[in-house]
């Protein structure tokens, strides 16, 4: 269902254009639903850039703020030097249709877009379960490679 959201729907960038959230197949994403308001989501914000940038060719994360004001997720994300692609869809977007009831919430998606690992919050237990959860996925997905040109 979440896989089917990402492909189908259109959100908004933090600078406002029009995207998709873009899963190609074969590798890892880590989707996380957050908030400028939740003092949780913005902790945990810089763990998940880091973690953006350690997958970068092999998948990524992608932050989705249920937000109103697209001024201030904008903010938020030049303030904190944000490398991450956020999205804004708003408190009546996807996580209304998932039924979310905390936030943060986020989620591991594997190659198939299977949703493979959920929590809510990042804590120290959570950051450990979900870098272990994203090096499953990396683990049992084989990305083609180059053939050696010599």
């Amino acid at each position: 269902m979440l896989e089917t959201m990402l492909r189908e729907r259109t959100l908004r960038s933090a600078s406002g254009d029009p995207l998709r959230v873009d899963h190609a197949p074969g590798t890892v994403l880590v989707v996380n639903f957050w908030a400028t308001w939740c003092r949780p989501c913005r902790r945990e914000m810089p763990l998940l850039d880091t973690l953006h940038d350690r997958l970068a060719g092999r998948g990524g994360v992608v932050a989705i703020s249920v937000d109103h004001d697209l001024a201030r997720v904008a903010r938020f994300v030049e303030r904190n030097r944000l490398h991450l692609p956020v999205f804004v869809d708003g408190p009546e977007g996807m996580a209304r249709d998932l039924d979310l009831a905390t936030l943060p919430a986020t989620f591991v998606l594997d190659g198939s877009g299977r949703i493979v690992y959920r929590c809510a919050g990042i804590e120290e237990q959570t950051l450990g379960e979900l870098n272990a959860a994203v090096d499953r996925v990396l683990e049992e997905t084989t990305l083609p490679t180059a053939e050696d040109p010599s």
